[in-house]
């Protein structure tokens, strides 16, 4: 139940956290939304808007493009040969008629940036205290993963067990014995290339568990089977070089 609680919680805060920073990256990005503006020929209204002021197409862009970057700061732009009035009219259309004239936006914005920094460094605190106290994962089979002996011991498939670091080291140091084990116990992949091969020369016949010879060490064989389950986890690929 315990352990269940933290999931939820986790996953809770882990959605919070992917909310905000998706947000800060995209919505709050100036980058974006000058692109996204651009995009949707926001500003080619704007420039229509200002066609009756004679304001020269470069300077409305770059100041359109100053004031998103500057994420909406209140300040004035003067264009030369225009009158105080007419530039009052500028810098209201250029600035979204005023929108943000009311909220200290930038201050908004910088403070979602907090939260969402914080947000991701206590995310990162909390996963790492927790490690051990909640699932990294959950991975469902439409098959059953274990098998239960006849004096009542439950087996777990190999294939989904890590391997010991000795017999990992026997298996590395080629050992005939450790390697022959997890060679039957884990089974083989085929890669496509040497599927390919095997189709031109002949086929692996189809049997229970499609086991094919293979040749170890020079002398060493092995009957490994192909199609045990879960083999596709299995660390052993037949291929061509």
């Amino acid at each position: 139940m315990k352990k269940n609680i933290i999931n939820i919680f986790l996953g809770l805060l882990f959605s919070i956290t992917f909310l905000f920073a998706v947000f800060s990256l995209t919505v709050l990005n100036k980058n974006f939304i000058y692109m996204v503006f651009n995009k949707v020929g926001y500003y080619e209204k704007i420039n229509k808007r200002l066609e009756y002021l004679n304001v020269d197409e470069e300077q409305i862009n770059k100041d359109l493009k100053k004031y998103v970057k500057s994420h909406y700061r209140n300040e004035n732009f003067n264009v030369k040969n225009l009158n105080d009035e007419a530039n009052s009219q500028y810098n209201s259309i250029i600035k979204f008629d005023n929108y943000f004239s009311k909220v200290d936006i930038t201050l908004i914005i910088e403070f979602i940036y907090i939260i969402t920094i914080s947000l991701i460094i206590i995310t990162g605190i909390v996963f790492n205290k927790t490690k051990n106290k909640h699932d990294l994962f959950k991975i469902i089979f439409n098959t059953n993963c274990t098998s239960i002996t006849p004096d009542y011991k439950v087996n777990i498939y190999e294939n989904l067990l890590d391997i010991k670091d000795d017999f990992f080291s026997a298996i590395i140091s080629k050992e005939h014995l450790e390697t022959k084990i997890s060679l039957l116990n884990q089974g083989v992949k085929i890669s496509n290339k040497a599927k390919k091969q095997i189709e031109h020369m002949g086929k692996i016949r189809n049997a229970v568990f499609s086991a094919v010879d293979l040749t170890i060490f020079d002398s060493l064989q092995v009957n490994c089977p192909q199609k045990i389950k879960f083999s596709d986890f299995t660390p052993w690929e037949i291929d061509i070089n």
